[in-house]
């Protein structure tokens, strides 16, 4: 045992020196790749690289082409090395541009070329994990293109000749006739510029006149308001020696109705407040939390919108009112609120012509609001405005002929609405105590009509029960009548009736009595005729023994029992036999003596 022990330790010592030997030859000749990671293979041996080559090809020592993939590989750690690199990852909502140091020539002046040139890739890499070779490509990472909902997206290609037409074809420069639906695009920021074009309806509001424009502009009236009315002098020295002062009154009115909506406003803001819990402002919280994380961030592309440009440029004032000399001379006010939407299928042609969404409003909307309103209030009198018909014919005009510009231009008008009016004090006064004066006539009118409709009602009410009464006693002999009509035919039917049943029973008793005749004579038939079968019968059976007194004695043989014993005992001559021979003949006494049987004694 003891010599034994030497020897163990050399064979465990031997096995963990051929053990420590596997693991350096597996580690040395095979190389592991972890996932997300690649192998630059790089070869100690081999022909030359050529002048200005980066990557080597199989057969050439250097920093080969190809690269492992994760996983082990079997390599030669004499003539090869393994660098282990991380992988090209693209993270979502975006895109890798490729620029390869390696491939072919590409032809002179082209700025993005194939993926076996060198340069700019066109391909662009997508969202994922990519293994291009570092020693040979970069890689930069860029925005996808993401259109959110609201938007489409307007092309312009950066590349190729510069377009004669409005819109760039195939491989010519400019802008692009065709647009992108909202979602997400990858596509070459070198090749094509991509701009987000909020589309659906827009508002553009005029700001009403304030107190000051409206005073600058009445004092330039060609018609001087005082001059107009001598008869009136006090109201004349008025506007004479303050020309505002004849919108005194109207701006007063305006307060006392900003005030009062303001104070709805604010009762209306604390009942909202109050009865809406904490618990349901958490909920609405919530979920605009959600519907913002779901949405998809716009990235990618030059925004442009109103708003946008409100931004950019800080807040954009509201448009001037409206203001045009009436048909008589007249300066007129008015604020309108203008609905438009620009449609997807026309934004590259509006964005063509004018360039921004803005640009619609600042060069299309607007003055052509202002315009228009100048020309067709022009064509109605001051007094028109105060007529709902004619007000609503300015408004319908104004509306139409803004339509009209803007579907000349792709632009879509869906409203014009002409939100206030706003006249001279002297000439308001005059026509509404006239329109007062005339309302109250009218009313009047209409009040001695309502008395002449109540005293015709009250007649026609009585004479409305005189002919109720009238058609109830009507109805009610016409009743009576029809119900002594209906009782004589009743009792008509009545009588028909029985007579018509005494008819039947009449005939129905005398079928009985035939019934009962026929019945009787049937059956007298059927006696006689069975009484005559019985004779004939009996007949017939007195011929067939000869006679009656055969006939008499079979019957009296018939009758007498199965059974019946005879005994007959011989004392002698006697009377019996004479007796019995005289009594049932000789026929009997040899058929009595055939019965009696032998040695009877």
């Amino acid at each position: 045992m003891k010599a034994l022990g030497p020897i163990i330790a050399g064979v465990a010592t031997l096995s963990v020196i051929a053990l420590l030997l596997l693991v350096l030859l597996w580690n040395a000749f095979f190389a592991y790749i972890e996932p997300g990671y690649m192998g630059v293979v790089i070869k100690k041996t081999g022909r030359p690289l050529r002048d200005k080559q980066i990557l080597a090809e199989p057969g050439q020592r250097g920093v080969q082409a190809a690269v492992l993939g994760e996983g082990r590989h079997l390599i030669n750690p004499v003539t090869t090395q393994v660098e282990i690199k991380p992988c090209m990852v693209i993270p979502p909502g975006k895109i890798g541009v490729v620029t390869a140091k390696v491939g072919k020539e590409p032809e002179a002046g082209r700025v993005l070329v194939n993926d076996d040139e060198k340069g700019i890739w066109r391909r662009v890499l997508t969202p994922g994990l990519h293994r291009l070779n570092p020693h040979g490509y970069t890689l930069e990472l860029r925005d996808a293109v993401v259109i959110a909902p609201g938007y489409v997206g307007l092309m312009r290609a950066n590349l190729g000749a510069s377009t004669t037409n409005r819109f760039a074809g195939v491989g010519e420069k400019g802008l692009r006739r065709e647009i992108l639906q909202p979602g997400i695009y990858y596509v070459n920021p070198y090749e094509l510029s991509v701009s987000a074009v909020e589309i659906g309806i827009n508002q553009v509001t005029f700001a009403p006149p304030t107190l000051a424009a409206y005073n600058q502009r009445t004092t330039q009236q060609p018609v001087s308001v005082a001059n107009a009315a001598p008869a009136a002098p006090a109201r004349g020295a008025r506007i004479a020696e303050a020309p505002g002062a004849v919108y005194d009154d109207l701006a007063a009115a305006q307060q006392r109705q900003k005030a009062d909506y303001e104070q709805k406003s604010k009762r209306w803001g604390t009942w909202l407040e109050k009865s809406y819990s904490n618990t349901d402002k958490e909920k609405t919280e919530k979920i605009i939390a959600s519907n913002r994380m779901r949405q998809i961030a716009q990235q990618g592309v030059e925004v442009k919108t109103v708003e946008a440009a409100k931004a950019g440029g800080g807040a954009r004032p509201a448009p001037e009112a409206i203001t045009f000399p009436s048909k008589d001379a007249f300066t007129i006010s008015l604020d309108a609120t203008i609905e438009w939407e620009l449609l997807p299928q026309d934004v590259a042609e509006v964005m063509a012509e004018f360039g921004d969404v803005a640009a619609v409003e600042d060069k299309i909307i607007i003055p052509q609001s202002q315009s228009i309103g100048r020309l067709q209030g022009s064509m109605f009198a001051a007094k028109d405005f105060l007529s709902g018909e004619r007000r609503e014919l300015f408004q319908d005009a104004f509306r139409k002929t803004l339509s009209d510009v803007g579907a000349r231009k792709n632009i879509v008008v869906h409203s014009a609405f002409i939100r206030n009016i706003i006249l001279p004090q002297a000439l308001l006064q005059p026509i509404r105590q006239r329109y007062v004066a005339a309302e109250r006539e009218l009313t009047s009118k209409v009040w001695q009509n309502t008395k002449q409709s109540a005293a015709d009602l009250q007649r026609e009410t009585s004479m409305i029960g005189q002919r109720t009464r009238g058609v109830e006693a009507q109805a009610s002999a016409a009743v009576a009548v029809v119900n002594a009509e209906q009782q004589r035919e009743a009792g008509q039917i009545e009588a028909a009736t029985r007579k018509l049943v005494a008819e039947k029973q009449l005939q129905i008793a005398a079928l009985d009595a035939e019934r009962v005749t026929v019945l009787g004579e049937a059956q007298a038939d059927v006696k006689r005729w069975a009484g005559e079968a019985d004779a004939q019968g009996q007949q017939l059976k007195v011929s067939a023994f000869g006679s009656p007194t055969a006939y008499t004695r079979y019957q009296v043989a018939q009758s007498l029992p199965a059974d019946l014993k005879v005994r007959l005992v011989h004392t002698g001559p006697g009377t019996l036999w004479t007796d019995l021979e005289k009594t049932a003949g000789a026929a009997a006494a040899g058929q009595i003596l055939q019965s009696t049987p032998a040695g009877g004694k």
